[in-house]
């Protein structure tokens, strides 16, 4: 009768350690997801703050939020340098309307994160004259660099989709 009963409190405490590990686990989950949520909510941050920049035809910021090394493959298909798009922004030859990114992951590997998603352009803040190619929906992907604790955006690449 002794050894039935060790038997029942071994299951039991069996049973017992398997709930409370699985309590464990799954309470530790979410504190282990906001490790990366800090770093995603800066990328966030860094890319509201790059597409106002952008909209602005503020090119003091974008020279901080951009490395002096950023490159784009645009939505015509064509590769253009930081350097290639202050001098497009100046003479006032990039056609800048309103739009909505929207941000659909961000990955976050050691120094570099990938921000992915699409840019929706509000049509009704183009001007008249704007080629439809400006006014299309757009997938873009994102580079950003972490350095000395501050994300600039590295590469860039944006295809128009088709509607």
């Amino acid at each position: 009768m002794y050894l039935q009963h060790s038997i029942f409190t071994n299951q039991t405490l069996t049973m017992k350690m398997r709930f409370l590990l699985l309590v464990f686990l799954v309470t530790s989950i979410p504190f282990l997801a906001c490790a990366q949520s800090a770093e995603e909510t800066a990328v966030r941050k860094v890319s509201a703050l790059e597409v106002t920049a952008f909209l602005s035809n503020d090119t003091a910021s974008l020279a901080k939020l951009w490395s002096p090394n950023y490159v784009v493959m645009n939505p015509f298909n064509k590769i253009v340098s930081f350097n290639e798009i202050k001098v497009l922004m100046r003479n006032a030859k990039i056609n800048q309307i309103r739009f909505d990114r929207i941000i659909e992951k961000i990955t976050i590997n050691q120094n570099l994160a990938i921000e992915m998603g699409q840019e929706i352009p509000d049509e009704k803040s183009a001007v008249s004259g704007v080629p439809k190619s400006v006014t299309s929906p757009r997938r873009f992907t994102n580079i950003w660099q972490n350095s000395n604790g501050s994300w600039q955006l590295i590469a860039r690449q944006a295809t128009n989709v088709s509607q």
